[in-house]
């Protein structure tokens, strides 16, 4: 008992540096996703990525949350003729840790998403993924473990072109606020477009600030 709470306590330190040198990244990291992975986490995201519809020609920008322990989440935006449809998926529990994974279910809804929105958002992944750079860690420093957080990854497909970025439970006001914007376009409940849209903007003003 004594050695698994050292060990815990050993690893929530290591866990609190690490973050506390992740917590100033303020742009997206590039992605390669499952390609570098070892072989258990490669399993794992190619899962993410098919049935999420990361790899789907059909879709322009997707958002893929993957908490720690609650279920794995995502949406993707596409046009199809002159709409444009939103599309949420969540499974019915943490896909990782399920005993039975085959009992997972997704839940899924698609919904009409307004063409200013629309376009706002796909021009917000553009100009996100624009700025994606490595993480440098510190001289001497750790470099970045995160044992206990949320991986949310952003993606984007035109013309063929596929680049994905990801950022690990931010901390900086641009990264929650890119968070929270896409948090918002997934939700059921009622949202005040013209208030969101004037969000979207002024995270678009402040990436091309950089």
């Amino acid at each position: 008992m004594k050695t698994h709470l050292t060990l815990l306590l050993i690893l929530s330190l290591i866990s609190s540096v690490a973050f506390a040198q992740y917590a100033g990244i303020d742009h997206l990291q590039p992605c390669k996703y499952f390609e570098d992975d070892s072989k258990d986490y490669r399993g794992y995201h190619h899962k993410i990525a098919e049935v999420f519809h990361l790899k789907s020609n059909n879709v322009t920008i997707n958002y893929i949350a993957t908490p720690s322990f609650s279920p794995e989440y995502a949406f993707s935006l596409t046009k199809a003729k002159r709409k444009y449809l939103l599309t949420t998926r969540q499974f019915s529990e943490n896909y990782w840790y399920a005993e039975n994974k085959d009992n997972v279910e997704l839940l899924s809804q698609e919904r009409e998403l307004n063409k200013t929105t629309a376009k706002l958002m796909f021009s917000l992944f553009s100009i996100a993924l624009d700025s994606c750079k490595n993480y440098i860690p510190k001289k001497n420093g750790l470099s970045y473990i995160g044992f206990d957080g949320t991986n949310y990854y952003f993606s984007e497909r035109m013309d063929n072109n596929f680049r994905i970025g990801k950022t690990w439970s931010p901390s900086t006001p641009k990264m929650q606020e890119l968070v929270a914007i896409c948090e918002r376009i997934r939700t059921s409940q009622p949202v005040d477009f013209k208030k969101l849209n004037k969000r979207i903007k002024q995270m678009i003003s402040g990436f091309e600030e950089r």
